[in-house]
């Protein structure tokens, strides 16, 4: 059952401008805390008739399992959540055979989320409150 979703008012620089250029007031999310593995697994437990060792065997196993389709070249689509998928930062070479390891800087793992997570948060959103900064 989601909840709602809190925003408060934040003034940022532009990005990439020395100095922070022109300030702006922008619409940006309350994060209450970060939600830590065992606090995670409880909550799963809440939401189903799982037991808590259940709940974890089943998330390392989802976790294990993405991890080893991400890194076999999978892109991994899970219905009404998102999509899965990496994604890699390089040096531009002149030569495509000067492309190699070398020239690879980091992996990324991207996440895109599916068009009903995204109206989900915006109902979310809608019936959330503007907080106190």
């Amino acid at each position: 059952m989601l909840m709602n979703i809190q925003y408060k008012v934040a003034e940022l620089g532009q990005p990439g401008v020395k100095g922070g250029g022109e300030k702006k007031y922008y619409a940006v999310i309350k994060h209450n805390s970060t939600c830590a593995w065992k606090d995670l697994i409880a909550k799963m437990c809440e939401n189903s008739s799982l037991n808590h060792l259940t709940c974890k065997h089943v998330m390392a196993a989802f976790f294990y399992t993405m991890e080893e389709l991400l890194q076999n070249g999978h892109r991994v689509n899970l219905k009404d959540f998102g999509n899965f998928s990496l994604s890699l930062e390089s040096e531009g070479k002149d030569n495509p055979k000067d492309v190699g390891l070398n020239s690879i800087k980091k992996v990324h793992v991207n996440f895109r989320a599916s068009v009903e997570m995204k109206k989900e948060l915006m109902k979310a959103l809608q019936d959330g409150k503007k907080c106190k900064a």
